[in-house]
Formats: C-alpha cells, sequence, structure tokens
C-alpha cells in the first residue's frame, strides 16, 4: 500500500498519526497529522524539513492542507498528546487510505 510505503521514507523511529476534524467529521477542513520523531535520529531543527516530502505527498492525497505537529518522543510523554487528541495511527485510518486510493487510481487512469 501506499502510505507504508511513503512511511518508510520518513527518519528512523518515525511514528505518524492522525487526529482532529478528519476523524470526527464527514466534512474535515483540514488534515491535522502528528509526527512522533527520535531526536537522536532526526536533530529538532530539521525536523520539519526532513517530514516536509511526507506533508506534501497527504496534502495531494487528501486534497486538504495539512497542519503537521512534530513532537519528540519525550514531548509526547510529557503532554499526553496522543491520548488526549485521540490521536489513531495514519496507516489505520480507512478515510485517508479511501483517499489515497482513489488519488492513486485516478493517476494511473
Amino acid at each position: 500500500m501506499v502510505i507504508e510505503f511513503m512511511l518508510t521514507k520518513l527518519p528512523e523511529g518515525t511514528e505518524v498519526y492522525v487526529f482532529g476534524s478528519f476523524i470526527n467529521t464527514a466534512s474535515p477542513n483540514d488534515l491535522d497529522i502528528l509526527f512522533l520523531y527520535d531526536p537522536s535520529k532526526c536533530l529538532p531543527k530539521n525536523a520539519y524539513k526532513e517530514h516536509l516530502s511526507f506533508i506534501k505527498y497527504l496534502e495531494v492525497c487528501s486534497e486538504l492542507k495539512v497542519d503537521a505537529t512534530l513532537l519528540t518522543y519525550e514531548e509526547q510523554l510529557e503532554s499526553n498528546f496522543l491520548a488526549i487528541s485521540k490521536a489513531i495511527p495514519v496507516n489505520e485510518c480507512e478515510e485517508l487510505t479511501k483517499r489515497f486510493t482513489r488519488i492513486n487510481y485516478s493517476l494511473r487512469s
């Protein structure tokens, strides 16, 4: 699947989650994405740049603006962001998978 392939292009140890209106409403305004990363593998000062191609890919496939949040694993533990936001792993988000499939199919036609 395309999502899994794109995940392999992220810095080692990165996990990606979806949260917000995309998983809570039928007509989301944007796509809220959480990247959890290991600062020993991806320096915080380079984190956004290192994840930018994935963000751009999500914007094309979802047809929505991506609002990216980047946290180290330690920051996530301190903030409890995953639990508070009710984020789900990107590869478990059925609606996003449908959009990826539709876009990839139309690109091949």
